[in-house]
């Protein structure tokens, strides 16, 4: 079982990296808070001396305690110093508001940006088997966690230097009474460890069910055209009920935990406080003054050890939800691929020699494959579901790397080019042509600001698109959604090609282009292929093998092996797969 000091201490190594670098504001933070403990304890004492004195119907008052020593004021005098520690009390609490809000939102800024940063840099090989939803719940609700937490630290350093504050000034007035109190408190630590070891359990319970609940989410959203038209609303429902009824058990046993241990706390702090007077008493200490500033301090430092005890456990809560993000944060880092050196102005000759790769050992999906393709060729990939085409197209484009063999370009290994100047070269057009919301220009530019508009409007004429975009009222600046918006299905595969083609590509990868495409946007993205050969190297993935008519090859690949490489008319008499696939689209 972890003690106190090891949890502060694990949440406190995993909130450094958000809030290591505002020391100065913590260090401010700690100094507002002890001397907003101080002022406090000495407003308390001046409001027991005034009713004191009010009481007896006195014109003047001594301040014979302690902390004031021999002091006497006028009535007015008194309640005037009293407005003075009333004001100087609210600053420090202003000031504290202040810090602990900042602290908070800046981790928070700071745990967004580097959760996304390092997911974006991360390698395809992480990125690719990241679950659906799981990305989003952990920058919402991980996320939050982190701004959550700092500003529970935040407040238990308030709490804590309040707490200690107030114990000193009661020690001036009672030694034996705060004794007590000190006593009583690190005992109620330790009596309550037990239940937040619970709380830490259901929490991280709270944190998976929370996950699944949300990816379920995420996923039945992806699948609500094919819900609708199987008609399976009412089975999916039920799913995403059950999961809710799981999750809803897990929060509600979470929850009760959370708010008993503080009603607890509550109960036996005044316990504590009543020893507390018992001890005045019993040292003889039976004065008025003395006693009503010992219970009122007293009183407010058990208050402000009860928001010690809250925040700690809930630091315990938040714990799961840190390492998990702190675990993703690292995988995501530790994936970042090293920064090949060399520039290239072009992409030339591709040479894959006896290259295999496999996603599991021993289970290879690419075997021994080798071929050359000339600069400007036109190269067809064929070959039944599971053969490797796409596994082609991802070590292609530098998104996965051999696990053995090379792949040259130009007598260069891939691996040793630059970033920047690989891909500014080969661009690639996914089988679903995926937009986001903004202009047409937007989703053609795709982030390259330094794209300018000639450049996209060249990119969309090259893609047959333009003569569209002309026609509609907004232009360039139509408005496109997550799913095309005021675009057809056609037109948005025209628009992931401009894209592609905006920075005329030295090589071009196409994974079924005119798969989902009607005849009118087939054709016209056909012609658009016509126009870039000899111009640009490219690799087509193709079921429809009316797309492969320009193909100067032709690959054919079976069970990861490259089984043949050759132009259309020789693999149709010699390739018994590639005739077959002939035969039956009636390409001849």
């Amino acid at each position: 079982m972890k003690s106190p000091r090891k949890t502060i201490a694990n949440v406190w190594t995993r909130l450094d990296p958000y809030v290591g670098k505002s020391v100065k504001r913590l260090a401010l933070l700690a100094v507002t808070a002890i001397v907003g403990g101080f002022v406090e304890a000495a407003l308390l004492v001046v409001v027991v001396r005034i009713a004191i004195g009010l009481t007896a119907g006195s014109t003047s008052i001594t301040t014979d305690t302690k902390i004031f020593g021999q002091l006497t004021l006028s009535v007015p005098h008194v309640f005037e110093l009293a407005a003075a520690l009333l004001v100087l009390r609210l600053v420090f609490n202003l000031a504290n508001s202040w810090l602990t809000a900042r602290l908070s939102v800046d981790a928070l800024m700071v745990a967004r940006r580097k959760t996304f940063r390092y997911f974006i840099r991360a390698s395809w090989k992480v990125q690719s088997v990241e679950r659906e939803g799981h990305l989003q719940e952990i920058m919402s609700n991980h996320v939050s966690r982190v701004s959550n937490a700092t500003l529970l630290l935040a407040m238990t350093m308030v709490s804590g230097f309040n707490f200690f504050a107030l114990m000193i000034s009661a020690f001036y007035v009672s030694p034996f009474a705060s004794l007590l109190i000190v006593v009583g408190v690190l005992l109620l630590f330790f009596v309550l460890r037990p239940m937040t070891k619970v709380a830490r359990r259901q929490s991280k319970r709270n944190a998976v069910a929370n996950v699944e609940f949300l990816e379920g989410v995420a996923e039945s959203i992806a699948l609500a055209q094919e819900v609708r038209t199987f008609n399976v609303g009412d089975q999916v429902i039920a799913r995403t009920d059950t999961r809710i009824d799981h999750s809803a058990q897990i929060a509600f046993r979470t929850r009760i935990l959370g708010m008993t241990m503080p009603n607890l706390y509550q109960n036996i702090a005044v316990g504590l406080v009543l020893v507390g007077m018992f001890g005045v008493y019993l040292q003889g200490q039976a004065g008025v003054a003395s006693l009503g500033a010992v219970v009122l301090i007293l009183m407010r430092a058990l208050s402000y050890s009860q928001q010690m005890q809250t925040s700690y456990h809930s630091l315990a809560e938040a714990a799961p939800y840190l390492e998990e993000l702190t675990e993703r944060q690292e995988l995501y880092k530790g994936s970042f691929e090293p920064e090949g050196g060399r520039e290239l102005q072009r992409l030339g000759r591709i040479v894959f020699d006896d290259v295999s790769f496999s996603y599991s050992p021993g289970r290879p999906v690419l075997r021994n494959i080798s071929f050359e393709v000339e600069p400007g060729e036109v190269i067809g990939i064929v070959g039944p579901s599971g053969s490797g085409k796409s596994t082609l197209i991802q070590l292609l484009l530098r998104l996965r790397h051999p696990d053995s063999g090379t792949f040259w370009v130009d007598e260069i290994n891939a691996r040793d080019v630059s970033t920047d100047s690989w891909y500014r070269r080969m661009s690639f057009v996914p089988q679903e042509p995926r937009v986001y919301r903004g202009s047409v220009a937007d989703n053609i530019r795709f982030f390259r600001d330094d794209l300018n508009s000639a450049a996209i409007e060249r990119a969309a004429q090259l893609a047959h698109l333009h003569t569209d975009i002309v026609t509609w009222s907004e232009g360039y600046e139509t408005s496109v959604g997550e799913r095309g918006g005021a675009v057809s299905g056609g037109q948005r595969q025209r628009i992931v090609l401009a894209r592609a083609l905006a920075e005329e590509p030295d090589v071009l990868i196409l994974d079924e282009p005119t798969s989902a495409l009607d005849m009118k946007s087939e054709s016209l993205v056909q012609e658009t292929l016509k126009d870039l050969k000899g111009r640009s190297t490219m690799f087509i993935i193709a079921h429809r093998l009316s797309t492969l008519n320009d193909c100067d090859r032709i690959m054919v690949l079976k069970d990861g092996a490259l089984q043949a490489f050759d132009t259309s008319s020789a693999l149709n008499e010699s390739n018994e797969f590639f005739a077959e696939a002939v035969r039956l689209s009636q390409l001849r």
